[in-house]
């Protein structure tokens, strides 16, 4: 990827200390305010072309748009709900974040949640301040033999599976894109969610708040539980719809929840965080000194990595449909044959990183960088499409470190992914895909 020029960074919240010095060894020039105001923030932008965040700062539209120079915005942590991604995009502005950095402590609190749950020890602390010994209140129960459902197996999935296992714990699970092979070698057998429900003692989901898992765990799926079932969020607020957790609660089909993430945070309505069967945390899921400093140091690393030319990580901006309309002369156009095949490519450069916008005239979802190795293939979807490339990827040595989509034409579409490495024989893939290729960028 080609360089991009960042030489004044604005950093609006508390990150460690190594963020700032390793910007400033860099040749980047770094300013820090904390706690401005919105007012404050607007006024100050237009000064930098980056900026550096964690979840307090809200980086609006109008932020965005009084940010004449600004050419990226880091995320110190997981997940971007605090940004504006559509308006960055709009304006050619890249947003990325650190997705691994708190996995360790967001795992670490689940499985501190989860064993909470089944000994009642925030419930016997708050007595025993009470002046009170209720030794037979707070039975319990054992961890060895149960069963805790995970629903998404990605990095914190992962950790919380092999932990739990120590305890003697069975872990199943659910996720659409890691294969089953690939989470049974870490002892987690994949299912249906309609298989999973009945099944587990104990709840966690670790997903992205989207669409499809927004009010995941509800009356209805709550119902298919078994009666008592503890659950368990530090991922998304809102992929438990609240009121019917409440309701579960209080007619005893939930026998607990440990909860770190809200739809409304804080949250206004309390009835659910003062239920007595509920442990409740104002989202801490990230915040030990080792998260902070690891997510500190990642967003500094990945600024200056695509500074230099080297690689563009953790970037997230999405959707450039809308402006695609009024392509500028910045777009380009080129046509390519390859083995007797045509193809024609249109994209584009945000930022300074070079882009692909369209293949063949499918518009891809969200802009793909031009960086790294690539696997490029053209396919009909399906739900079974991404788990047997994943896994085919896998069972050669490759992983899987991006995915990118384009709308579907015809009822077939052309999806990127960005790949640790080649795949050494592209034959593995034949019976799965119509076209593929791959390149280094």
């Amino acid at each position: 990827m080609s360089p991009v020029s960042i030489q004044r960074v604005l950093i609006s919240e508390s990150v460690d200390p190594r963020c700032r010095s390793i910007l400033q060894e860099n040749g980047i020039e770094v300013t820090e305010r904390q706690n401005m105001s919105k007012d404050e923030l607007l006024a100050e932008i237009k000064n930098y072309d980056g900026l550096i965040v964690r979840s307090a700062t809200k980086v609006t539209a109008e932020v965005v748009r009084a940010a004449g120079a600004l050419k990226i915005i880091g995320r110190a942590g997981t997940g971007v709900d605090n940004v504006d991604v559509d308006a960055a995009t709009k304006n050619g502005v890249i947003v990325m974040n650190t997705p691994g950095g708190n996995t360790i402590s967001a795992a670490e609190l689940t499985c501190a949640l989860v064993l909470s749950l089944s000994r009642n020890v925030a419930q016997a602390d708050m007595s025993m301040k009470a002046g009170k010994w209720d030794r037979k209140k707070f039975m319990g129960s054992e961890l060895f033999g149960k069963v805790l459902g995970i629903v998404g197996l990605g990095r914190i999935g992962k950790e919380v599976a092999t932990r739990m296992q120590s305890f003697g714990m069975r872990t199943i699970g659910y996720d659409p894109i890691t294969p089953p092979d690939v989470s049974a070698a870490w002892g987690v057998e994949q299912m249906s969610l309609e298989q999973l429900w009945p099944q587990c003692d104990y709840i966690t989901v670790h997903t992205p708040l989207m669409p499809s898992t927004t009010g995941l765990l509800n009356d209805e799926t709550l119902a298919k539980c078994k009666k008592g079932v503890k659950v368990v969020n530090c991922a998304r607020g809102g992929i438990i719809d609240e009121e019917a957790l409440l309701r579960a609660l209080e007619s005893g089909q939930c026998g607990g929840a440990g909860l770190d993430v809200y739809v409304e945070e804080p949250p206004m309505q309390r009835a659910l965080v003062n239920h007595p069967n509920v442990i409740s945390c104002p989202h801490l899921g990230a915040s030990t000194k080792e998260a902070q400093a690891r997510c500190g140091q990642e967003i500094a690393l990945q600024i200056v990595d695509m500074v230099k030319g080297k690689a563009l990580v953790g970037a997230v901006s999405r959707n450039h449909e809308e402006a695609m309309e009024g392509l500028d002369s910045a777009a380009c156009v080129v046509e390519v044959s390859l083995c007797g095949c045509g193809y024609k490519a249109l994209g584009s450069v945000q930022a300074g990183v070079p882009v692909l916008l369209q293949l063949d005239g499918c518009v891809f979802r969200q802009p793909v960088s031009l960086a790294g190795h690539l696997l490029f293939f053209k396919a009909e979807s399906s739900p079974q499409l991404l788990p047997s490339v994943t896994g085919a990827l896998a069972a050669g040595g490759v992983e899987m470190e991006s995915f990118s989509a384009s709308a579907a034409s015809g009822g077939e579409q052309w999806f990127c992914v960005g790949m640790s490495s080649l795949l050494g024989d592209l034959a593995s893939l034949r019976s799965l895909v119509k076209e593929a290729a791959q390149l280094t960028v």
